[in-house]
């Protein structure tokens, strides 16, 4: 990203967010295990998923868009406005402010935080739970308030 390649830095953007695009439209449950840092897209990823699972340690995540002099575009934008703690939005995005673990739940990146060593066995045993409920309502109750952002995403990205 930090190349100078227009060229490769758009194909590595356009990359990560249409991975983005998948995550987030997905009806089926959808949780991550963090292991480690999370920066701009990983970050966003997490966002994505319904249920992320974090672990202590000396991790690090931020939006470090603006401290680079980029502007964030559409398709990043909506998953931070909806997941984001309002009260977190500006120090993490406008200020590309960096959090530690218990930060990253406290502005909304983690939902909870388990020991090193256990986020893994800890999102395999929710995902399991959360395949157990019936998938047309899931993917309903999850997609249906995500429309508007889904369309502003793809119609960001030219899909």
């Amino acid at each position: 990203m930090t190349s100078g390649d227009a060229q490769a830095i758009g194909e590595l953007s356009l990359a990560g967010a249409k991975i983005l695009l998948k995550l987030y439209s997905t009806g089926k449950p959808l949780v991550a295990a963090c292991t480690g840092h999370a920066y701009t897209i990983g970050a966003l990823w997490l966002l994505a998923c319904d249920t992320r699972i974090g672990e202590q340690g000396a991790y690090k995540f931020s939006m470090i868009e603006t401290a680079m002099g980029m502007v964030l575009p559409d398709w990043a934008m909506e998953p931070l406005k909806a997941r984001v703690n309002p009260t977190r939005f500006l120090p993490v995005v406008t200020q590309s402010a960096t959090l530690d673990p218990a930060g990253a739940v406290d502005a909304g990146f983690l939902d909870r935080l388990v020991a090193e060593g256990e986020a893994i066995d800890a999102a395999v045993e929710l995902a399991a739970e959360l395949g157990k409920l019936p998938g047309k309502a899931y993917a309903g109750n999850k997609l249906v308030p995500r429309q508007q952002s889904l369309q502003i995403m793809t119609a960001s990205l030219g899909l």
